[in-house]
């Protein structure tokens, strides 16, 4: 297995964790493509592709759903990927409840799942499968999953 990098992690997961207030998704910058910017310019072997998603609501609540993917060689040239869903529901509770079924054991059956110190609530699951890294948080309205095809998320990050 090899890690994924500390800075792409530090800009992914960090999106949201020490933002407080309502924060406003444009219409025309994705909150991923924001973030591919600021990636490119401190990670610049990472190649990021925005994504759509006519997927169906993650909650009842969910008012938009923003999908990124970021993709590079590590240096024995096997490929790392990360992918990222930024979901904006209409309240916190909602938001809240939803990342709660994981410390309840409602979600993340067949994976490792422990609670993970970032946002308001987070829950980190390792996993048999392709994507061995599920990082889920919510932070106000917000919910952010970032999966990761590496077991090796820097624990470092969990300060953010």
């Amino acid at each position: 297995m090899h890690r994924l990098q500390p800075v792409i992690l530090a800009v992914l997961i960090s999106a949201f964790a020490g933002r407080t207030g309502a924060m406003q998704i444009p219409v025309m910058a994705p909150l991923t493509t924001r973030l591919a910017r600021e990636i490119k310019h401190k990670e610049p072997s990472w190649r990021y592709t925005a994504g759509w998603c006519t997927c169906p609501p993650l909650v009842s609540g969910q008012l938009s759903h923003d999908v990124g993917s970021w993709e590079r060689k590590d240096r024995e040239g096997n490929r790392e990927l990360l992918d990222m869903d930024i979901y904006k529901i209409s309240t916190a509770e909602e938001a809240s409840e939803w990342i709660r079924r994981f410390g309840r054991g409602d979600f993340g059956k067949g994976c490792e799942v422990e609670k993970y110190q970032l946002g308001d609530e987070a829950y980190l699951l390792k996993c048999p499968r392709r994507f061995k890294s599920i990082l889920y948080y919510n932070k106000s309205n917000f919910i952010v999953a970032v999966t990761g095809d590496s077991q090796s998320f820097d624990d470092s990050q969990s300060t953010q």
